[in-house]
Formats: structure tokens, C-alpha cells, sequence
């Protein structure tokens, strides 16, 4: 193995800091270049879609802060202090983003490793007597890394990309498998307006079961129990726990117990509906396992996410702090139900789609332990 030599994160390429157009000047959003903010879903390995973009008129603005492929961004204020993600198209990030444009001996590959592992470092130097935790350009630009030779780069990314590689194929397959069910669905319960007359009309609590969480900071695990990880609001949003995640006991009813492949819904705060596929867990409050004995899981889960758009709208229009619905919402939440005949025919088309999707994002999950786990052993 080649010597390893210390540098700087400013020698591995140039650093730029993001820039936030006028956000008062209506005519700088709404265009076709991204615009990444911390706000965005930094769990991957690639920018994802963004949840606002700019125009040439915008991008007039912060000219100098545009970002071509292969530029890793780093985020270092707040919560999500430490995330990285590769860009693969031209865009620009808000000024809470640093992003690095590598300079040709080093492997853009290697360095979204390697910030990886710097960018947990950074979250706990950034621990200081200020409320929100940040890491400014300069003491980003000089933190400290260790590099080995840009052959043996290329080497370690090459394992680690691999496995990305993998994770990211079986996301867009979901995708694609993702748009197929939901057409489905559409086709038979939505778009034909003919098939009403045809089936039962009824409401989503006839057929599932909407379980509240438990308040589990009641039940902390005892000093000699094993613990597993809550499921919040925000663990359901980026998929997964993380080491920030309460944890609560496992002894609790195992009807509050979480696995892959069950549906949850945030009834309060963010309203999502998703399979979870990030491991066991405890139920907080103000989500819902949702479970049937009666319907197919996908059935109740496409159901369930017909009515979403409109929970969201309840929830807005609540002069709360925390927007949220009741159980009368899903009593008067109609869905339509097929005899039992159709039902399974249906059922033999989308359940096989439905447990493809489920078994992919399973898949991701033990391929990205398997790359965390790799991931600081082939940095040392």
C-alpha cells in the first residue's frame, strides 16, 4: 500500500460556497438549473431532484457559484451538517453548501468518500456555543484529511462505487416499478369513471387498522436491555435511523414494533406515507402503522395515499403549530372496493411489483451497511 500524505481540503480542489439568488425577485426561480439546499434529500450518493430551481436570470446572480459534474457538495450548517452528495449536471447551491471542483490528481470519487468520513468530523467540531452548529469556508478549506496515491484511489472508489452502483440501479429500477403500480392503481380506482357502479363504496378504517405511536420517551430501555431505534417523523422522511435517533425498549407490545415492509403514516407535522424498509424500530406518537387483515398491502397503501393530498390540505388549515388529522378524517375518506374475484386478479398483477419494490429498497439497506462498513476501513 502507498504512503498516505496529509493535505488540506482546499488542496484536494476548488472550493466553492453557494449563493442564494433574491429570493423577492419572482424571476430568478422557477428555471431548469437546480438549486440544492440542505433542505433537499442528501441521503444518496447523487444530487437528487431538488426542491427549487432557478433561471439564467437568477443564475445572472451567483454566476460565479455554478457547479459542473462531478463537484461534491458538503453541507455544513445545521442538522445536516456533514451530508455530501456528487452532482452530475450543472447547478448551484445556497451558501450553506461547500463544494469542492477536485483538481486533476485527485479522483472525484475518492473524495465523496473521503467527505464522507470528514463530514462526521466536521458535525463534531462544529459543537460549539452556538445554536445552530456550522463550518464556514475558511475552517472548511483547512481542515485536515490524509489521501493515498490517485492509482490507489481510484482503487478504494472503485469498491465503494460498486456498491453505490448497485444501490443506485435498484432505486431506479423502484422508480420505474413505482410509476408502473401507481398506474395500475390509477386505472382501477381513479381514471375509469365507469367502475364505481361496480364496487362497494366504503372508508380507509373498514379496511385497515390505523395504529397511533406511543409516546416513547415513557418507555427508555433499562440498563441491561436491548434497545432499538424510534421511529420518528424525520426517520421516516429520510428512510432510515441514524445515530441521532431516540431509542426506547424493546420489550414494548410488539404491536408497536416496526419491520420491513410495513406502511406508515405521519398523521401530524409532515404528512408521508411510506413502506418502511429501514429496520426494526419503535412507533413514535403521531405516526400510524397501518395494517390489514382483510386487504391486499397494497391496496390499503395506494388508498391510503389517494387521500394524502387532501390530509395535507386538513393539516394546513389547522391554526396549530403542528398541522394534523383525526381519526374522523380517515372515517370519511371514501375508497372503492372490487368483489372478491377481481380483487385477486388484481392482486396477482401488483403484489408481485409491490414485494419487488419492497425487496430492493431491503437490498439497499444491507448494501449500505456493507459500504459503511467498508467505508472506514478503507480510509485508515
Amino acid at each position: 500500500m502507498t504512503s498516505w500524505k496529509t493535505i488540506h481540503i482546499s488542496d484536494l480542489g476548488r472550493i466553492v460556497t453557494g449563493k442564494t439568488p433574491k429570493t423577492s425577485v419572482k424571476a430568478n426561480y422557477g428555471g431548469d438549473i437546480p438549486f440544492l439546499t440542505p433542505s433537499d434529500d442528501l441521503t444518496g450518493k447523487y444530487v437528487p431532484k431538488t426542491n427549487k430551481s432557478i433561471t439564467e436570470v437568477g443564475l445572472s446572480e451567483v454566476k460565479n457559484c455554478l457547479l459542473q459534474a462531478n463537484a461534491i457538495c458538503v453541507s455544513c450548517i445545521g442538522s445536516d451538517l456533514g451530508k455530501v452528495v456528487k452532482t452530475t449536471k450543472p447547478l448551484v447551491t445556497n451558501q450553506q453548501i461547500n463544494s469542492i471542483i477536485p483538481y486533476e490528481d485527485y479522483d472525484a470519487d475518492f473524495i465523496y468518500y473521503l467527505m464522507l468520513i470528514v463530514g462526521g468530523q466536521l458535525n463534531y467540531l462544529s459543537k460549539t456555543s452556538t445554536a445552530v452548529p456550522i463550518i464556514n469556508k475558511t475552517q472548511f478549506s483547512n481542515f485536515e484529511v490524509k489521501v493515498p496515491s490517485l492509482e490507489e484511489q481510484r482503487r478504494i472508489a472503485g469498491i465503494l462505487g460498486a456498491i453505490d452502483d448497485k444501490i443506485e440501479n435498484n432505486r431506479r429500477i423502484n422508480t420505474n416499478l413505482e410509476l408502473q403500480a401507481q398506474a395500475l392503481f390509477d386505472e382501477w380506482f381513479v381514471n375509469d369513471s365507469t367502475q364505481p357502479a361496480e364496487y362497494n363504496r366504503a372508508s380507509l378504517t373498514d379496511i385497515a387498522n390505523y395504529l397511533n405511536g406511543l409516546a416513547m420517551q415513557r418507555f427508555r430501555p433499562q440498563s441491561d436491555e436491548k434497545a432499538i431505534p424510534v421511529l420518528k417523523i424525520k426517520e421516516l422522511g429520510q428512510g432510515m435511523c441514524d445515530s441521532s435517533s431516540d431509542i426506547c425498549s424493546q420489550s414494548i407490545d410488539s404491536k408497536y414494533i416496526v419491520n420491513d415492509g410495513d406502511i406508515i403514516f405521519s398523521w401530524s407535522g409532515t404528512l408521508l406515507v411510506d413502506i418502511w424498509c429501514g429496520g426494526i424500530c419503535g412507533l413514535n406518537q403521531h405516526l400510524f402503522k397501518v395494517t390489514s387483515d382483510k386487504y391486499p398491502k397494497w391496496f390499503v397503501y395506494y388508498w391510503t395515499k389517494y387521500h394524502l393530498a387532501k390530509f395535507i390540505r386538513i393539516a394546513k388549515d389547522k391554526a396549530v403549530t403542528m398541522g394534523h388529522i383525526k381519526r374522523g378524517d380517515l372515517e370519511t375518506s371514501e375508497v372503492l372496493i372490487p368483489n372478491a374475484e377481481i380483487l385477486s386478479k388484481m392482486d396477482n398483477i401488483i403484489a408481485p411489483i409491490f414485494d419487488a419494490i419492497i425487496s430492493r429498497r431491503v437490498e439497499n439497506k444491507t448494501l449500505a451497511i456493507l459500504r459503511d462498513t467498508l467505508l472506514p476501513k478503507l480510509m485508515n
